[in-house]
């Protein structure tokens, strides 16, 4: 995990649990009315251009996960990358699949048979990516499936889009996106394997669902909230849960009144009073990266014991309509 609070899952989840956030103005670039414009940005990366910024970052982020899988496994097992990048639709840079991945595969050591799958649906990928995890273990168990999300909202492009709309934090718009950008990467396989090889399980995922809002933000149309509402009842009913047992959310709020609008509606429909966590209030909104981030950020609730519930669910919406949520819970024999 490689964030604007942190450069380790443990700095960032700490800095996160404390509320610390890291909000700089960005260099050279203001709004349409000459403000200042504060951004979430990862330390140490020295290169202004957002291009460079997600390849850098995406290269720690996918190092530091693999420097702590046994290399043997590596070796012996089949693996997926799924790649998880902003929207299509939306402007701005992203990592190129043909390019640049299989370019860093290699420099990390992994097989030149790694499958690469991309899914380029914003904040929400990691679901569908999930959800495709699932069905390839249950057809494959020995399979090792990597979710790696890289974001950067500092491209002048995704800066410009975001203005455009009247959706950028500032003075005459204090309910906006403050512009985030962040890596994460989880790794997921079936739990007998994992067992089997003594791994430290941190989280288990009991249930996903995924939907598509019909009124997304900046649509004419006013949302009505059903596309997070159904991935939330689909996640649910996977998960056999009911409503009341969920205790704590873990979601991609970032301060927009149409995000919150949304989620009221679902939250009345589908649970009780659960704690609710979104950390895009420390690092800013890092699109792509959240699915991931968010999973790291529960697991380690889980782990340290700081969790209030055992039962945990998080969800994402992006921009273009994709709505998702995952079930998540300690693993097997934890409270």
């Amino acid at each position: 995990m490689v964030s604007p609070v942190g450069l380790t899952v443990q700095q960032t989840c700490a800095a996160i649990r404390s509320g610390i956030s890291s909000f700089t103005e960005i260099d050279g670039i203001v709004n349409r009315s000459g403000d200042s414009i504060f951004v979430g940005q990862v330390p140490s990366i020295e290169d202004v251009a957002a291009c460079a910024r997600t390849k850098q970052i995406a290269e720690k982020t996918l190092q530091d996960v693999l420097f702590h899988f046994p290399k043997s496994e590596l070796a012996g097992r089949p693996i997926v990358l799924c790649l998880l990048t902003k929207d299509n639709a939306r402007p701005g840079n992203s990592l190129e699949v043909d390019k640049e991945i299989p370019a860093l595969i290699k420099r990390m050591g992994l097989s030149s048979r790694t499958t690469i799958r991309s899914y380029p649906h914003g904040n929400a990928a990691g679901i569908r990516a999930l959800a495709d995890a699932n069905s390839t273990l249950k057809a494959d168990p020995e399979t090792i499936v990597l979710l790696l999300g890289v974001d950067s909202l500092l491209d002048i492009q995704a800066l410009a889009y975001l203005e455009a709309d009247d959706r950028l934090k500032g003075p005459r718009q204090p309910r906006g996106v403050i512009p985030g950008e962040a890596g994460a990467c989880i790794v997921v396989e079936s739990e007998q394997r994992a067992l089997a090889r003594r791994a430290r399980i941190y989280c288990n995922v009991r249930g996903i669902g995924h939907s598509q809002e019909k009124a997304p933000v900046g649509s004419d149309a006013p949302c009505l909230g059903d596309g997070l509402t159904q991935a939330i009842y689909l996640a649910l009913e996977m998960a056999r849960w009911g409503k009341a047992e969920v205790g704590e959310v873990y979601c991609d709020l970032n301060g927009e009144a149409y995000r919150a609008h949304e989620w009221m509606l679902a939250l009345c429909r589908t649970l009780d009073d659960p704690t609710v966590t979104h950390p895009a209030d420390c690092i800013g909104d890092i699109g792509a990266a959240f699915v991931p981030f968010l999973t790291g950020v529960a697991a380690m609730a889980f782990e340290k014991g700081y969790a209030t519930s055992s039962k945990a669910i998080i969800f994402c919406s992006s921009d273009f309509g994709m709505r998702g949520c995952v079930c998540l819970e300690p693993p097997s024999g934890n409270t």
